[in-house]
């Protein structure tokens, strides 16, 4: 199943940036349901604003589907209803375990949907396109014990989760070359990893932590 939920940051209206600093899983995105008012809460109580939504394509490509544009101009939508159309609102595509990946580094998909027809009519038309967004990413030192505290219990509370991905099992018979971005990050243990995926099989977990390994600036 597809894993989904809230982003949490802030719109610099000088600067026309969209900065995306923390995601907040939800079960729905039904912004009136009770848990998604209380994602919401946590949101606002750590100073940010929502954003944006994301979800998971676990074993397909990260493009948008029908649905996905549908969700996303109704969440564009809402924010011209709640007068905030100035603040623009992102849908991002999380790309997993789909075995036709060229790495075994996952793909994120941002986009937007472009809409030609009234801004503020939320209903899907043939017209409506959506847009790629690209993003840079920026790393920070300063990681709080609150919020490592916050991941180990996010894995808790998933662990027992029906639709839990088995670690264990092989995502490709087959080998991937790395990314040329990888090659020269994170000393020893990338290189574990690149020995790990140049050759078949590869299981889920190895793909996991050579995409998170992927992301992570240099160790020093």
């Amino acid at each position: 199943r597809e894993a989904k939920g809230l982003l949490g940051g802030y719109w610099d209206a000088k600067t026309k940036t969209l900065q995306v600093l923390e995601s907040f899983p939800c079960k729905s995105l039904d912004f009136d349901s009770k848990e998604d008012v209380k994602e919401i809460s946590s949101v606002i109580s750590k100073g940010l604003r929502v954003v944006g939504w994301y979800h998971s394509h676990p074993s397909f490509q990260p493009d948008p589907s029908q649905r996905d544009i549908q969700i996303q101009k109704q969440l564009q939508f809402r924010r011209i209803k709640d007068k905030v159309v100035s603040e623009p609102f992102v849908g991002c595509i999380h790309g997993t375990y789909d075995v036709r990946l060229p790495s075994c580094r996952s793909v994120l998909n941002w986009f937007w949907v472009n809409t030609p027809s009234r801004a503020d009519d939320s209903t899907t038309k043939p017209e409506d396109k959506p847009m790629c967004l690209s993003y840079d990413l920026e790393f920070s030192e300063d990681v709080s014990s609150e919020f490592m505290d916050e991941l180990i219990q996010l894995v808790e509370d998933y662990r027992k989760h029906p639709s839990f991905t088995e670690f264990g099992e092989t995502w490709r018979t087959e080998g991937l070359m790395p990314p040329r971005k990888v090659i020269s990050g994170n000393g020893d243990a990338i290189s574990e990893l690149k020995r790990l995926t140049s050759s078949g099989p590869i299981q889920k977990l190895t793909k996991l932590q050579f995409s998170l390994f992927s992301r992570l600036p240099p160790l020093t």
